[in-house]
Formats: C-alpha cells, sequence, structure tokens
C-alpha cells in the first residue's frame, strides 16, 4: 500500500523538476545538427539562468570561404535587438526627468512632421517604440545607406498615414531612428555616444559596437550569407549605418550574456540600476497588442496573447510571460528571449539572411528548462520554410505577362533622366553603352524590357537581383516621359538638363 501512495506521489510531481536537473544535456549536438539542417554557416549561443552564464557555444565558421570558426568573441549584427537599448536609454532619461514618454515627439524635435497634422501634433515618445504610430514604413535606410541623419526624420513628413494613431500595430524601424533623434536632441549627443556611455560600458559590454562602419578592421567578425539562385554565398557585408537606432548594434555573445543577466535583474549591475522599478516594468508592459503571427513556430505555440512593449515583442508561453525580439540585416539574424519569472534567458546570433531556426530553438530551449519537451520545433518549421521557399521561387521566376510589342515606345534616351519623389529621393536613369540602368541611392539596377513603356529592374546585386521590381514610364499627352514608376511609387521628371542622360 505504501509503495503504491509513493508511486502515486512521484507520479503527481510536474515533469518540469526532473527536467531542469539537466537541462542543457545534448543541446550541443541538437543545435548543430538544426543548423546544419537549416543550412546556416555559423551561428552563437549563451544562456544564462539566476544571474550565471551557463551556456556559451560558437557553431559552424563565421565566413564559408575562409572557413574561420565561431567563437563566444565573433561578432556579429544585433540588428532589430538593438531597439531594446534605445527604449532602455529613453527611460533612463524619463527616470532623470529629461524626457516624458508621453509628451509628444515634437516638444523634443520641433521640426519634426508626418503626413497628418494631427498625429504631428498627438505622437507620444511612447508611441515611437511601440509600433503605434501607424505611419507607413518607409525603411528609406535601405536604398540610402549612408546615414541620412536630420534628412531622415524630415522626409518623414511625406510618409502616408497607414492607419489611425494608436489603432493598430504597424511595426516601424523609421520610428526608432527619429527616437534615436530625441536621445541626441535632449542629451546633445548621439544616440550611440548616450548609449555607449550610459549602457554599454557600465554593464562591461566593451566589444560592443554602436555602429556597423566599426566592424571594418575587426579580425572576428561574422560574414553575412544568404542564397543566390539556390547557392549559398557570402554576400556584401551590412554596415548599414543609415538603420541608425533601429539596427546598428554589432555584438557577440560575451557580451549579450552581461546584457540578459541585467534584463532579468531588473537592470541591477555593480550595486546599481540602469532603471528605477517602475521604469524597468514598462519595457516589458503590453502597448500594443499585434494579434495573430504570421511566424508559424509561434501558432504553433498557441500562445493566448501577443503584443508589444517598449522595444520588446511579449507574449504568453506555458503559463510563462515570455520576452523577446528579433533581429535581420541582409544576410544575418538574432534573437534575444527571456522568461523573466524564472530568471532564464538567452541571445543568439546567425550569419545567414532570416535563419527561422531562431523562434523555433527558443522554445526548445525553454522547453528544456520547463520540462515540456516532445515537439520538433526546428523540424516542423524547417518543412513549413522549405515549402515556403519552393513557392516563392517559382513566384520569382514567373516572368511579367507580355502583350505583342517587342520594342519600346520611344527611343531608350527618351527615358532617361532624373526622377523625384519628396519621401523616396532620386532615381537616376542613364543610358550606359546602348543599355538603360537606373541609379537609387547607392544601388544599380539594369532595366531590361518587357513590353511598350515597361521595364524589369534588376539590381545589379546578384542578391538584390533576385527580387527584380516592375517599372513603368508614363507619358503626357505631346507622348513626352514625365514619371517613373515603380513600387506603387511615382517618381516626377526633372526637366531636362538637371541631371541624367547619355554616358
Amino acid at each position: 500500500m505504501r509503495y503504491s501512495i509513493w508511486l502515486f506521489l512521484i507520479a503527481c510531481i510536474p515533469t518540469g523538476l526532473f527536467a531542469q536537473k539537466n537541462p542543457l544535456k545534448g543541446l550541443d549536438r541538437y543545435v548543430d545538427e538544426a543548423r546544419q539542417a537549416w543550412e546556416i554557416p555559423g551561428m552563437a549561443l549563451t544562456i544564462v539562468k539566476d544571474g550565471k552564464v551557463v551556456y556559451a557555444q560558437g557553431f559552424g565558421v563565421r565566413n564559408l570561404d575562409t572557413r574561420e570558426p565561431v567563437d563566444a568573441h565573433t561578432l556579429f549584427s544585433n540588428a532589430s535587438t538593438t531597439k531594446a537599448f534605445v527604449a532602455t536609454a529613453l527611460l533612463m532619461l524619463s527616470d532623470e526627468g529629461k524626457v516624458d514618454l508621453d509628451a509628444p515627439v515634437i516638444r523634443y524635435l520641433p521640426g519634426f512632421r508626418v503626413a497628418d497634422p494631427y498625429v504631428t501634433r498627438a505622437l507620444m515618445v511612447r508611441d515611437l517604440l511601440s509600433h503605434r504610430t501607424g505611419v507607413e514604413p518607409t525603411n528609406l535606410w535601405v536604398y540610402d545607406s549612408l546615414d541620412l541623419s536630420d534628412d531622415y526624420v524630415r522626409r518623414l513628413q511625406f510618409a502616408p498615414q497607414h492607419s489611425s494613431l494608436r489603432s493598430h500595430y504597424q511595426y516601424n524601424n523609421d520610428m526608432f531612428i527619429v527616437a534615436g533623434k530625441v536621445i541626441e536632441a535632449v542629451t546633445g549627443q548621439p544616440w550611440e555616444t548616450y548609449v555607449q556611455q550610459r549602457i554599454l560600458t557600465p554593464l562591461g559590454m566593451a566589444e560592443t559596437l554602436t555602429n556597423g562602419l566599426e566592424v571594418k578592421g575587426k579580425p572576428n567578425v561574422a560574414a553575412a550569407h544568404g542564397p543566390i539562385h539556390d547557392t549559398l554565398r557570402v554576400l556584401a557585408y551590412p554596415y548599414n549605418p543609415g538603420v541608425s537606432a533601429a539596427g546598428a548594434l554589432r555584438s557577440n555573445i560575451h557580451d549579450m550574456a552581461r546584457w540578459v543577466i541585467a534584463l532579468l535583474d531588473s537592470t541591477r549591475h555593480d550595486g546599481t540600476r540602469l532603471l528605477t522599478p517602475g521604469a524597468y516594468a514598462q519595457l516589458f508592459t503590453p502597448h500594443t497588442l499585434i494579434g495573430q503571427s504570421s511566424n508559424p513556430a509561434i501558432r504553433r505555440a498557441g500562445i493566448h496573447f501577443y503584443a508589444y512593449g517598449l522595444g520588446w515583442f511579449l507574449q504568453d508561453y506555458r503559463g510563462h510571460l515570455l520576452v523577446f525580439h528579433t533581429g535581420s540585416l541582409r544576410g544575418a539574424s538574432a534573437l534575444v528571449g527571456m522568461l523573466p519569472e524564472e530568471n532564464l534567458g538567452f541571445a543568439m546570433f546567425l550569419n545567414k539572411d532570416q535563419a527561422e531556426l531562431r523562434i523555433p530553438l527558443m522554445y526548445e530551449i525553454f522547453d528544456r528548462y520547463l520540462g515540456t519537451q516532445g515537439i520538433d520545433w526546428s523540424g516542423e518549421a524547417l518543412a513549413y520554410y522549405q515549402a515556403e521557399a519552393a513557392k516563392e521561387h517559382q513566384e520569382a521566376l514567373a516572368v511579367l505577362p507580355r502583350v505583342p510589342h517587342d520594342v519600346p515606345s520611344l527611343a531608350a534616351e527618351a527615358y532617361a533622366g532624373t526622377y523625384v519623389d519628396s519621401l523616396y529621393g532620386t532615381l537616376t536613369v542613364t543610358l550606359v553603352g546602348g543599355a538603360l540602368q537606373m541609379q537609387r541611392g547607392e544601388r544599380s539596377y539594369d532595366l531590361q524590357h518587357v513590353h511598350y513603356d515597361t521595364f524589369r529592374a534588376v539590381n545589379q546585386d546578384p542578391w538584390y537581383g533576385q527580387w527584380p521590381s516592375q517599372l513603368r514610364f508614363l507619358m503626357d499627352e505631346k507622348g513626352r516621359v514625365v514619371q517613373l514608376e515603380m513600387d506603387e511609387v511615382r517618381y516626377h521628371r526633372l526637366p531636362t538638363g538637371n541631371a541624367g542622360g547619355t554616358r
């Protein structure tokens, strides 16, 4: 009888208590096998628990061509995991009484404007950090890789209003760039300097860089990788200084472990803290409801809420609050995640474009500690993304509809010229060796004729060239080219002689 009672009591003990004895057992093998299945050249992962680093490991290589191994000090792109640092910086300034997050942005940036006058007046600093401005994202930094600084913010006055203020979630990198300008306006120094002095240095994150250009000359840097026509290749490194406060940081798991440990301990470090308890709580307080996620792993998790705080995504997971943020730049992926109630967190970097192993691996790690394993997170997600990739490949190969008209309506030189849009800037079409080419910021395109006045704009960079854009020249009643339409934006042609032409 006693034996039966003991068996019953043992059966009632949560499985998590057993799993927690050695949650890292076999993790090296699991991660590396998953990395190879997802064709990721290299990655780095650190896990922290109860204020200590319990795991830090590099896998694979930094560069497919040179084959150097990844280690704990290999620098990767943080991409959008930068946003949490910017949100923390503004909360620190709020603690100091220098910024009111509920004050209008124009209090700190008097010249700031968006297309809707009401939104211009009512937009709060808090809105910048929670993706609820309703302003259509432009991602101008993608086309102009040089830092546009004040000009970037000035151009946003022409960005259309996608939805009403605070009514919908709309991820917007532009608004975090504006948030960086608020830090600059209040402190009198670039946001990078403030973050360096007030966050990175106090936490001992000595190897973290605040600008992609600082990577140049560093010996231990992960290259960018992505598939070009089904072959994984090294890509041009995404320095992207223009991404600014939306995603400019570069770091490694050695430093990021310090960041996660501080966050899990309400930003305490060395006997002090970055944020007061009230400010810290705001980071993980839902500000904007997101609704259903498009990520298959998140849908598979069966979550009950999905929201955005201040620089962080928030969801429930097996009865716990889960806090995380992904990061993506060309050829690079990142993820930071935490279960604050379990004092558990991690950071991972991957040197492949849109490496969607990251969310499944997050759930695998947390399941190991919670004792809730049983789902093949990596395998299920990989099958989904492989099917999606096959579908996208067929769409990319599709030729634009043609009509029986094999030559352009006008001579090639008639299309050459400079075309401008108040928001997206300048496109320059030139005739080079008898063929039309186009320049957009630092990107160059070959214009391939489709029919009549429609062309296909193919980026000369092999990576971006896989996704050509349709381009159409528009004429006035006299048959003169007056506009160029691409990506649903109409650029107006400048009078002849301003720029463009033949060379």
